[in-house]
């Protein structure tokens, strides 16, 4: 039982690890860490967009009406995860790309927020309305992770990082 729970949500456990590693030889900060957390999902993500997208347009809710959503969402979520990581790191050189794509806190905020949003919806309604049994699609297309608890708080930490930089910046 546990064996398969630790091999069921093992491609979660190896983010987790690798995304507080990276932070910690950082600068350790909570958005920090989420900005390494969204990257890496979206490059799982990035590997098989085909496979991704189908598997998501089963439970989210856009993309069920809108399969190409599914194909732009993981750059959503990498332009998300790199623009956090640039605004939580005081190094970054201010160039003109930075200042036009990664220095708009509010924006990000607000776009953070709203996938977060729209995923924590999603997945209540797929798992604790519908009762539906799918993998989440949070790893890539072709996970076993099960659709549940750890989707639901990937997208309630979304949406109140979003809420954060939106407010706070």
């Amino acid at each position: 039982m546990i064996k398969s729970l630790i091999s069921d949500y093992q491609p979660i456990i190896a983010l987790v690890f690798v995304s507080l590693g990276a932070t910690l030889v950082n600068n350790p900060s909570l958005m920090l860490f989420m900005g390494y957390f969204l990257t890496l999902l979206s490059l799982l993500k990035l590997m098989d967009l085909n496979s991704f997208a189908k598997s998501f347009s089963k439970y989210d809710l856009i993309t069920k009406k809108f399969l190409a959503f599914g194909f732009v969402y993981p750059f959503l979520e990498l332009f998300s995860g790199l623009s956090t990581i640039a605004l939580s790191n005081s190094s970054v050189s201010r160039n003109l790309t930075f200042e036009l794509f990664f220095n708009q806190p509010k924006l990000i905020g607000f776009l953070i927020f709203t996938i977060g949003f729209i995923g924590s919806i999603s997945v209540i309604k797929a798992v604790y309305y519908d009762k539906v049994n799918f993998k989440c699609a949070c790893v890539g297309g072709n996970s076993k992770v099960p659709l549940g608890f750890v989707s639901l708080l990937e997208n309630l930490s979304m949406t109140f990082m979003g809420l954060h930089l939106s407010l706070n910046y």
